[in-house]
């Protein structure tokens, strides 16, 4: 009987405070943190310029989740460009670390790198 009421109450606790913090983390997170500036991106709303390049084309899409996979995605995208020259290739990534190296390393060979 005792133990029902501790889980009872446990979870009466846990979901109250999620939905006193959940504005709190949400102004936090998406306007002051590490997701500033890619809220729109991450939610599939690509930049204008991006839509128009990739719209009607046939492209390569290429994902590399952290900054090493784009590091060891770099030969697969110098061999797919040297395969289909015409090709666009689009190349996404997870976290923030991995866009600046993509930028830095494949800036020459994608045609566009987003999140």
């Amino acid at each position: 009987m005792i133990a029902g009421f501790w889980f009872v109450l446990y979870n009466v606790v846990l979901h109250v405070g999620v939905v006193l913090c959940a504005p709190f983390w949400f102004f936090v997170r998406f306007f002051r943190g590490r997701y500033k500036g890619q809220f729109r991106e991450r939610m599939g709303s690509l930049p204008q310029e991006v839509r128009q390049r990739f719209g009607h084309t046939p492209a390569i899409w290429v994902h590399a989740a952290s900054a090493g996979e784009t590091v060891a995605a770099e030969p697969l995208v110098r061999a797919l460009k040297k395969t289909w020259p015409d090709r666009p290739i689009f190349f996404t990534v997870t976290s923030r670390y991995g866009k600046r190296m993509a930028e830095s390393r494949l800036r020459d060979l994608v045609d566009a790198i987003c999140f």
